[in-house]
């Protein structure tokens, strides 16, 4: 009798067979038996064909393989991931999907630890055939199975490559905070000693009207000092400690009226193209940041366009959900974006990283400094926003600011020409730790004409105030070893309630501690200062 087909054949083919007598007393048990082995066969039927939706839905690739590599089965999340077919999954071994060589070494660590622990998991880099040159960063977790008799390994397979562009850009992000808190410290300190400099050049500029040598000399000098703040403004404004002048600001006034200096920028060989978005939003920004953000990416875009290639300035409004969390520094909410898009060369990925580190250039030497892009990151921080980079080698980059809308409101008229600068008569008590730049400070009041008690001790100046001391006016550094400038100015306040004051330091304003209201009526000088800064803001205080 030839095989049969089916159970119902089989069946039949039993029906077929014996005596009658036979088949009244053994066909009805044979053929209940036959109809039960056909119900076991149609659930074994069904739940292979669940198991396999269930191995087939799954996210995550899964391999079953031998010890030797050989892939004996695989799902459909492994046929996606990998770019193969099911007619030709079988073609590679695992060495084919893998970035990094197996080695015996490799097989022989495996083997022990799941002798030891059953299973294990590793981070590694996967291959797809099609594209051996596009690795993905995967997740491995790895399990002994028997597999239709004989050992085998199944391996579920995760593709992590977007955490791991989030860890590395989470990484360079506190990177650069560290960086920023060890460059705002340096610059602080360093402020101090060039406003020593820049005092002291000041004051001999007042007494060498004559001496046309000598004051080029000095002019140099202060130069040189004045250069150098530049640079360590830089350096705060990438550790987002400068202090900043912020007002309603609408991007499109200010970029249309940096227009001719950004052309002045880029060599003729280059153009430079404008698109302002229609109804732009405000923000809450220093319009002099701005400038330097436009500059700073401009100066690049130019670097790496080479000869020929184009420039593009754009605004828009945009608004961005949820999704916005998995960017680093973002939120969701409204925001204005500025964009420089250049035609250049692009960003070769084992540069991008870096490219917001301070002191970081490709530039060839005495071409940067490597704070710009610093200098803008720090910029975009401290105002609440942040960056997005879009670039490829061959292809230009795209760099979008995105600043946060401020609802209501219109840009706030420039303000005039800042008053000349006059002295006075009154009283200063005039506070700060570091003693050189005490006497430098002190020097210039006192030539003016007022009357100057100068301490770098604030317990010792509260003392004197105790004892009777009235200054009109409290000029203080804020950052001071015992008591700090604003614990010195409420501490006088409750002996002289008139008194009037005038904070001193090289980080922002918003560093004091105070409330923004409270600092609307104090007065604010940032360090370095020179002559005709320190004059004008006592001046100010003093008059408030």
């Amino acid at each position: 009798m030839n095989e049969p087909q089916d159970w119902s054949q089989l069946r039949d083919s039993i029906i077929g067979l014996g005596t009658d007598s036979s088949r009244r007393t053994y066909y009805p048990e044979l053929l209940a038996r036959v109809a039960q082995l056909e119900e076991t066969r149609e659930s074994l039927r069904r739940s292979e064909e669940n198991l396999l939706t269930l191995f087939n839905g799954l996210n995550d690739a899964i391999f079953i393989h031998d010890w030797e590599g050989h892939v004996l089965e695989a799902n459909d999340a492994m046929l996606a991931m990998y770019e193969v077919t099911r007619e030709t999954f079988r073609d590679h071994t695992i060495q084919d999907y893998s970035e990094g060589p197996l080695t015996l070494a490799h097989i022989e660590t495996m083997r022990h630890q799941l002798d030891r622990d059953g299973s294990l998991v590793f981070e590694w880099q996967a291959r797809r055939p099609t594209r051996p040159n596009a690795p993905l960063d995967v997740e491995v977790a790895v399990r002994r199975v028997c597999w239709y008799g004989q050992n085998a390994l199944v391996s579920v397979v995760r593709d992590i490559s977007g955490r791991k562009r989030l860890e590395a850009m989470l990484n360079q992000s506190q990177r650069l905070d560290s960086l920023g808190q060890l460059a705002g410290g340096v610059a602080h300190d360093t402020n101090n000693m060039l406003g020593v400099i820049i005092g002291y050049a000041d004051l001999l500029l007042e007494r060498t009207e004559a001496m046309p040598n000598l004051r080029r000399d000095l002019e140099q000098i202060r130069k040189a000092a004045l250069h150098s703040a530049d640079l360590n403004r830089q350096l705060l404004a990438f550790a987002r400690q400068q202090a900043i002048q912020p007002t309603l600001l609408d991007l499109n006034a200010k970029v249309e009226d940096t227009q001719k200096m950004l052309r002045r920028l880029i060599s003729e060989q280059h153009t430079l193209a404008w698109h302002p978005a229609p109804d732009l939003w405000t923000v809450w920004a220093d319009p002099s940041q701005v400038e330097q953000i436009l500059t700073n990416l401009v100066v690049n875009a130019r670097d790496a366009l080479g000869t020929g290639g184009s420039i593009t300035v754009e605004t828009a409004n945009t608004t961005l959900g949820a999704a916005a969390r998995s960017m680093p520094d973002a939120e969701p909410g409204d925001y204005v974006v500025l964009r420089v898009r250049d035609t250049g060369r692009g960003i070769p990925a084992d540069v991008l990283p870096h490219i917001f580190e301070p002191f970081f250039t490709t530039k060839a030497q005495g071409r940067g400094t490597g704070l710009g892009l610093a200098t803008v990151y720090g910029i975009v921080r401290q105002n609440g926003g942040f960056i997005q980079v879009d670039t490829a080698p061959g292809q230009g980059t795209t760099f979008a600011i995105h600043l946060p809308r401020l609802p209501g409101g219109s840009p706030a008229a420039s303000a005039g020409p800042a008053p000349d600068v006059a002295g006075g008569h009154e009283s200063v008590l005039l506070v700060e730790d570091e003693e050189i730049l005490l006497e430098t400070a002190a020097r210039i009041l006192e030539d003016a004409g007022y009357r100057v008690t100068s301490t770098a001790n604030p317990l010792e100046a509260l003392r004197w105030v105790e004892a009777g001391l009235a200054p009109a006016l409290l000029a203080t550094d804020v950052v001071m070893p015992g008591l700090d400038g604003p614990g010195l100015w409420e501490r006088i306040r409750t002996l002289r309630p008139d008194i009037k004051v005038l904070f001193l330091s090289g980080y922002p304003a918003s560093n004091l501690g105070l409330a923004a209201p409270r600092l609307d009526s104090l007065g604010f000088l940032q360090k370095p200062f020179t002559r005709n800064e320190l004059l004008q803001s006592v001046r100010d205080a003093l008059e408030v």
